[in-house]
């Protein structure tokens, strides 16, 4: 026969894990839904672009051998659609470089 503090200490250990898993969840979750719906207003199809004078590139990680990390790789063939388009006039990158 069971006791019913071994059933009272399932219940607690079970309440325990699924406050733990819904912590989990939020703290995972959460940024990831918001990061997506926030992201995708920002985003226009490349007919959609205004014609402007120049053209920002916000960076993300360049490597010492001056490879771009693959946002950034993403964000310069945006740019370059752009220019090709003739939809801006960029004709410099310029990349803040640190001493380290």
């Amino acid at each position: 026969m069971e006791r019913w503090w071994h059933t009272l200490g399932q219940v607690r250990r079970r309440w325990w894990v699924l406050a733990a898993a819904a912590v989990v969840l939020a703290v995972v979750g959460v940024p990831i839904v918001t990061v997506r719906v926030s992201g995708q207003r920002g985003i226009v199809a490349l007919d959609d672009v205004e014609p402007a004078p120049v053209a920002i590139v916000f960076g993300a990680a360049v490597y010492p051998d001056g490879t771009p990390s693959s946002y950034v790789a993403f964000r310069l063939q945006a740019a370059v659609d752009l220019f090709e388009a003739q939809e801006t006039s960029v004709t410099q990158i310029l990349r803040e470089v640190e001493d380290r």
